[in-house]
């Protein structure tokens, strides 16, 4: 079955698989304008499938034929390969474990967020894409990680100025050196 549809892509794309990393102009215009301020898109791709396990077990979700969306902070898996429909958002620096899987037929990636577990699947057709794409997100996972700190509840955290500990994003004290923050 899946040799006749492999045989069906070539056909139409002619013997070439279609690219899992173009965007048309409405799409990217649609992602563009969901993205935080100074957010800056760094990869988009489509992946085969993606589920998200929830550990309240009551939330489990599954989607075929998404695009997985990564920025310096966020990855998005949206629904909808025309318009922007979010499907899960996963701050980058709340990850705490991560797996990659690569094997002949496909690339599976696992996040783990203590509170949920996503797992994104590339088939084979998009292998080569998938694996340039797990390199970006390893290296913008460090950068976020270091950039945007988060504490292990998963609150947001920031360096002091001027003794380097974290604390909450929202003192306006360093409950270490008195330091005060703008």
């Amino acid at each position: 079955m899946s040799s006749v549809l492999e045989k069906l892509s070539n056909i139409f794309s002619l013997g070439q698989p279609s690219d899992p990393t173009v965007l048309s102009g409405k799409l990217k215009q649609s992602i563009l304008s969901n993205l935080k301020d100074g957010e800056k898109l760094v990869f988009c791709i489509i992946n085969h499938r993606a589920f998200y396990n929830s550990k309240n077990f009551n939330e489990k979700n599954m989607f075929f034929s998404s695009r997985c969306i990564l920025t310096d902070r966020r990855l998005l898996i949206i629904r909808n390969l025309v318009h922007f429909k979010l499907f899960r958002e996963i701050n980058l620096p709340q990850i705490r474990s991560h797996r990659i899987e690569p094997s002949d037929d496909d690339l599976v990636i696992t996040l783990n967020t203590g509170r949920a577990e996503d797992v994104i699947e590339f088939s084979k057709h998009s292998l080569s894409w998938a694996k340039e794409f797990t390199k970006t997100f390893e290296q913008t996972l460090i950068v976020a990680k270091e950039k945007y700190p988060v504490s292990k509840d998963g609150t947001a955290q920031k360096k002091c100025e001027n003794c380097g500990v974290l604390v909450d994003h929202q003192s306006k004290f360093c409950p270490e050196c008195g330091y005060k923050f703008s």
